[in-house]
């Protein structure tokens, strides 16, 4: 029996011994990885430090559903060749800018023009001179991957100038590879990525990058320990474009989309499975359908189309079968983006529609950018533009009319009241509407000076207009007194040959 328990013993404290060896060697291994992951990272790093600039932005005029800021961003360089610079929306805006300078690796700096903004996606070019007697060393430019090479848990590298800071590196892991997601009060609908990595101001624009060194991202936003990254594809189809000098094009149905979970399409709204299976075959068994959450009262596709219908289908002018979209916000919005100027047809399901839940609409598509403001009028200390899109999605109003922007304090139009507030401060910043000027209906720019171009200094006005600042958004009427001593009637216009804003 002593000699059986010795044997035991012994074969246990050698076990035990190999187990340990393998510990080890696993521990080694691992650590071994680890280091050389980490190194990969940090040549990465190094590599494409040159390619990402820091943005220094102003304007002193808010257009749209923007406001006048000033701050820092990053950007990164796209195409070397032809120095055009990628970055936010939200960054460069719409607005005319009082300031945009680029600043490179070396701190060397150089101007910049606002080269194409998208009218909803959160993206835009800046592009710069590449031969400026600032740039005495070699430009790098990143290389631009695709979305779906992106999978979850996947670890992704952003470099950016978080905070102020000069290239600040941060690592995030992909939560999910497909969020939808609205940025800013301009935004429409945007597939983004979700990640777990911890971001603050001044990163707006950073490049997220992949470990075989390509651009897979976009950031956008983000809260405490989490971020939203633009697709990179909205990003490279309009470079690609840009680059055999087209304008990019968004094509416009003048509606809102989210994405509804296929089950609650299925629980709640009664949507048959077969048709959340032929979106699965399309989208890799991301249980989503696109479901419309807001439409312009006025517009064509409003009397054709109800907020809670599906999208099952999609079919473009020259197209013979539909195409089951399922989730894809990128491939709807890609191939609304081929029909510019011409129809697009829709499988459409609508809960208790009679006699059939199933019905196909036919809808022109509208380009995006026509609705952009490329005109505006300064006077009296306010700014006006026509009403966009975006503004009657964040404020449901119709697509008519004039927009004021903004008042200054003290200004004939201050009057008007409603400023927006920011941190608790009132600012400059309104919401308000103008239909009528001393009993003339003003439903565009072009009525509005008009009957601008009648008025005097010291003049006394009866305005119509309604203020999206409170709960009761119906017509309003006041008096004011004109002011015009330090702010004639001025017209810009935007000049897309020279990229700048002109007086008219």
């Amino acid at each position: 029996m002593r000699v059986d328990s010795y044997i035991c013993q012994t074969i246990f404290f050698k076990l035990q011994a190999n187990a340990m060896q393998k510990l080890i060697v696993a521990y080694i291994f691992f650590t071994s990885l680890v280091l050389a992951q980490n190194q990969a990272w940090q040549e990465l790093e190094q590599k494409m430090r040159p390619t990402v600039v820091k943005l220094y932005v102003a304007n002193s005029i808010g257009l749209d559903n923007d406001f006048p800021y000033s701050g820092t961003a990053t950007g990164f360089i796209v195409d070397k060749k032809r120095g055009i610079i990628a970055t936010n929306r939200h960054v460069t805006s719409i607005s005319p800018l009082t300031q945009l300078r680029i600043y490179f690796f070396n701190n060397r700096s150089v101007p910049g023009k606002v080269l194409y903004v998208d009218p909803w996606h959160d993206f835009a070019f800046i592009q710069f001179d590449p031969k400026h007697a600032n740039i005495t060393f070699e430009l790098e430019e990143v290389v631009l991957g695709q979305h779906t090479s992106v999978k979850p848990g996947e670890k992704l590298m952003m470099i950016g100038h978080s905070s102020g800071s000069d290239y600040s590196i941060k690592y995030g892991n992909v939560n999910k590879p497909f969020v939808s997601f609205a940025v800013t009060n301009s935004s429409r609908y945007s597939h983004h990525l979700h990640l777990s990595l911890p971001r603050a101001g001044g990163a707006s624009g950073s490049p997220l990058w992949n470990k075989n060194g390509e651009v897979v991202g976009l950031h956008s936003s983000g809260k405490n320990d989490e971020s939203y990254e633009l697709r990179i594809d909205y990003v490279q189809d309009a470079l690609a474009l840009l680059q055999q000098k087209k304008q990019p094009q968004r094509g416009d149905l003048l509606m809102h989309l989210e994405t509804l979970r296929a089950s609650t399409a299925i629980e709640t709204w009664g949507l048959p499975e077969k048709y959340i299976q032929a979106g699965l075959k399309e989208n890799k068994d991301l249980h989503y359908v696109l479901q419309i959450s807001k439409l312009i009262s006025n517009s064509e596709t409003s009397k054709k189309l109800s907020v809670g219908d599906i999208i099952v289908g999609i079919k473009g002018h020259n197209q013979k079968q539909y195409l089951p979209i399922g989730y894809s916000l990128y491939e709807f919005d890609k191939l609304v983006n081929q029909n510019v100027g011409k129809k697009i047809n829709l499988r459409v399901y609508r809960q208790n529609k009679k006699p059939s839940h199933f019905f196909e609409v036919s809808l022109n598509v509208e380009d995006a950018h026509k609705h952009l403001p490329k005109r505006f009028v300064k006077y009296a200390g306010a700014v006006f533009h026509q009403v966009t899109p975006s503004i009657c999605f964040y404020y449901n109003c119709d697509l008519s009319g004039v927009f004021l922007n903004s008042a200054d304090v003290g200004s004939t139009f201050d009057v008007l009241s409603g400023r927006l507030k920011e941190d608790g401060e009132r600012t400059n910043e309104r919401a308000i509407f103008i239909s009528q000027i001393n009993g003339i209906a003003v439903n565009n720019l072009n009525q509005l000076v008009k009957v601008l171009k009648t008025l005097r200094n010291g003049d006394l006005l009866s305005i119509v207009y309604s203020n999206s600042n409170y709960f009761y958004s119906g017509k309003n009427a006041s008096s004011l007194e004109l002011s015009t001593t330090t702010d004639p009637l001025r017209i810009f216009k935007w000049n897309q040959n020279s990229l700048t804003w002109e007086k008219e």
